[in-house]
């Protein structure tokens, strides 16, 4: 029997409410085969959505001694049913992003919950028809994997979801426990035989790679859920601070294939271990340093000494993430911050410069976070960013696409700076230059005075110094330094004159 001629049938079984008998069916693996072939190799997006409404169908009200006959054995009906279930989630697949520094428009993920419903009804079908089955065949615990992540994927509140596609994959996920009989996801993640945890970090681990991450924008929230749901297993008999430690020591490799994964996973950690940094606290105390900060701190360290170009890329997409998971903690770490993101600016990393662009959004995140310091550090991060948007506009090697991300990250953080100095940054920069200029000028004049001991050039500097400086700038500081210079300059004047009496 075909599959569109089986499908016929199902539709007429299902009219008439009585179940084909499984003796005029072919065998459930053959079938199965044959779905999966055909759900992997159609084109057209209506016809692979009705297919699936027929899947579904099929699931409902073909004979159950049929759909999970093990004539062929159990393992080669666990591995075709795994095969359909793989197939159908990837027709709600999302697209990629066409770059790793940005993400897509909303309108992209139009038809996504559309058809995240059509396969959630399939799947929900297959397991609930499963019913008391599921624990004999072994069904649920193989295709749980990727039920498991297709659910998480969309019962989020993210551009690819609706309302109606949250609630069907919610209750995919409740279908799929009772059917596997675990209690939570937490018991199916790590309960029996170290439940399936495992291969589902095989099934993450494709767009888990360097290049491919931040291109797959579900694949972090599902990671970060996933990690999240055994924390109490992590907290008992102390397993997390255990691994925890195992993970710093190795921060201090140079390999970065190591390094890479460690800084994921530590970011993940750290939230079972303590709260974030920047979690407000409710007492008048200040926040005590925690294990963020002895990452953060090595992490910078690290950097700071670092030369190889793939260590330095993954120090560098890191950055941004533990900035931002610091909050306004990041003030703690303002000094050498500085030191490594202006550090980055100045080496090129041809020829995506990935490195620039992540230290760009990590001085973004430092500036937002630290404001209200900032305005002492405006002339140096000003300098700074000024001259890596002239070597920037200068260099030929770099095509337009990617030297206007360069300029356009650039011209933020200076946006963000002059924010923090209330509009004033160009001021800023000024009267730190001019304070400079003055300060040079005393000394020469202090230089000069002492060489001739003149009292016409005492009385002419001094004048100039007044006058520049009630022009110049109305600082503290300069004022201060003024009028002990003038002091100077008085007493110098007493001495000569009594010298020359």
């Amino acid at each position: 029997m075909g599959l569109s001629s089986l499908f016929d049938d199902l539709q007429l079984s299902s009219s008439s409410e009585t179940p084909l008998s499984s003796q005029t069916l072919p065998p459930i693996t053959e079938f199965l085969s044959e779905l999966q072939k055909k759900l992997l190799n159609m084109l057209s997006y209506s016809e692979t959505l009705h297919l699936i409404g027929h899947v579904a169908n099929l699931f409902q009200t073909a004979d159950p001694d049929w759909l999970f006959s093990p004539s062929s054995g159990l393992a080669e009906l666990q591995v075709e049913y795994n095969a359909v279930v793989k197939a159908l989630v990837r027709v709600a697949a999302l697209p990629l992003c066409e770059d790793d520094y940005g993400s897509l428009p909303a309108a992209t993920y139009q038809s996504i919950p559309y058809q995240a419903v059509t396969v959630c009804s399939a799947l929900t079908a297959l397991l609930e028809t499963l019913g008391n089955r599921g624990v004999q065949t072994g069904i649920p615990l193989t295709i749980a994997p990727s039920v498991l992540v297709f659910a998480v994927t969309h019962f989020q509140d993210q551009p690819w979801t609706n309302s109606v596609s949250r609630a069907a994959a919610r209750n995919l996920q409740e279908v799929l426990l009772r059917a596997g009989g675990w209690r939570d996801s937490g018991h199916l993640l790590t309960g029996e035989n170290n439940g399936v945890l495992g291969k589902i970090l095989d099934i993450l681990q494709p767009q888990m790679t360097q290049t491919m991450w931040q291109r797959c924008e579900a694949v972090k929230f599902v990671y970060v859920w996933i990690v999240l749901q055994p924390a109490a297993e992590l907290r008992q008999w102390n397993t997390a601070e255990v691994v925890y430690e195992a993970l710093f020591k190795h921060l201090y490799t140079t390999d970065a294939a190591v390094i890479q994964p460690i800084l994921w996973c530590l970011l993940d950690l750290l939230l079972v271990l303590e709260k974030p940094p920047c979690t407000p606290n409710p007492s008048s105390s200040p926040r005590k340093p925690c294990r963020h900060d002895d990452v953060l701190r090595l992490m910078l360290t690290n950097m700071e000494a670092e030369h190889k170009v793939a260590l330095r890329r993954v120090y560098a997409s890191a950055l941004p993430l533990y900035v931002d998971r610091m909050g306004v903690a990041i003030c703690r770490h303002m000094r050498r911050l500085d030191r490594v993101v202006l550090g980055y600016l100045e080496v090129r990393d041809p020829s995506e410069e990935r490195s620039r662009l992540k230290v760009l959004r990590a001085l973004q995140n430092m500036i937002r976070f630290a404001w209200p310091r900032m305005t002492s550090r405006a002339d140096v991060v000003l300098r700074s960013l000024l001259k890596f948007l002239l070597d920037v506009s200068s260099d030929s090697d770099l095509d337009d696409s990617l030297k206007q991300r360069l300029m356009s990250e650039a011209t933020l953080c200076i946006t963000l700076m002059d924010c923090c100095c209330h509009g004033n940054l160009q001021q800023c920069h000024l009267t730190t230059w001019m304070t400079a200029i003055i300060t040079t000028t005393i000394m020469i004049i202090i230089i000069t005075t002492i060489i001739t001991n003149t009292i016409i050039i005492i009385t002419t500097t001094t004048i100039f110094i007044i006058i520049t400086t009630i022009i110049i700038t109305t600082t503290t500081v300069i004022i201060i330094t003024f009028i002990i210079i003038t002091i100077i300059l008085i007493i110098k004047t007493i001495l000569i004159m009594i010298i020359h009496d």
